[in-house]
């Protein structure tokens, strides 16, 4: 059995950037941690554009999934924006089979 500190601590760095909001997400999103995405994609507003960097994020789950897509239209409806960039290995493999990956870059909203 792996010992607890062998996991990846999960972390959120939000920064506002040019017009846009930045969150940095390191480690693991999933059913225990999509909260915390969720709380910083609310605080960056309704009509926000937000862009998450998943460079640091090495798993994501449908907990995960469900907040980004989720997000995506209530800032889409609102004039707002969300787009996902450095997707890696995994995560990007997650996106691809869910449908929400075309030719390298993230579609987290359909019509």
């Amino acid at each position: 059995m792996a010992a607890l500190d062998e996991f990846e601590e999960f972390e959120i760095r939000p920064r506002h950037e040019g017009g846009v909001d930045v969150i940095e997400v390191e480690g693991e999103l999933d059913l225990s941690t999509a909260d915390q995405l969720e709380r910083a994609i609310e605080e960056a507003g309704v009509a926000a554009r937000v862009l998450l960097d998943f460079e640091s994020c090495g798993f994501i789950d449908s907990s995960g999934l469900r907040v980004v897509v989720s997000h995506a239209r209530k800032l889409r409806a609102a004039g707002g924006q969300l787009a996902v960039t450095n997707l890696r290995g995994e995560v990007a493999k997650i996106f691809e089979l869910t449908g929400l990956l075309v030719d390298g870059s993230a579609v987290v909203h359909r019509g």
